[in-house]
């Protein structure tokens, strides 16, 4: 095989090599198929048309940058349980006087309660879990008084 000049990246006509400096450079990355290669005796062509020089050269790895999606900002999960939650608790502390609407009140402040407690307000979640449990108790121990003075005609 004959020696042979090489253009590098930036055009520009590089020294003398032989065979083995050739591969090396292939190997390298510093010549790819679609370098212009020139021999001594001044045939011109791509270092492609040497047949068996990137036979056992694997392709040069290329850098592929990340693809970056851009989507609508995200809501804490439970935020909002955990509001309706505490405004159901307080809500619940003043419904229980009547039992009708103290225990829709507070048993839907309980399930708020307890799905907002996975959520980033667990805090808030917890406090509205404790009032709907207090508001419960209380409408049921309004709703037993009024029922027992309804059986016993005292009311």
């Amino acid at each position: 095989m004959p020696n042979f000049y090489y253009t590098d990246a930036y055009g520009q006509k590089q020294g003398l090599i032989n065979e083995l400096q050739l591969k090396e450079l292939v190997a390298r990355g510093i010549i790819t198929r679609h370098t212009l290669l020139e021999t001594e005796g001044g045939h011109k062509g791509l270092a492609d048309q040497i047949p068996g020089l990137f036979d056992s050269v694997l392709p040069p790895f290329t850098f592929v940058p990340p693809v970056v999606r851009h989507s609508a900002p995200v809501h804490p999960v439970g935020e909002g349980k955990a509001i309706t939650a505490l405004i159901l608790g307080i809500i619940g502390l003043i419904a229980w006087i009547i039992p009708l609407f103290g225990l829709p009140v507070t048993v839907i402040g309980l399930i708020m309660g307890i799905l907002g407690m996975f959520g980033t307000k667990r805090g808030m979640a917890i406090a509205g879990f404790v009032m709907c449990i207090i508001g419960l108790m209380l409408t049921f121990i309004n709703m037993a008084i009024g029922l027992y003075l309804g059986a016993t005609g005292q009311f």
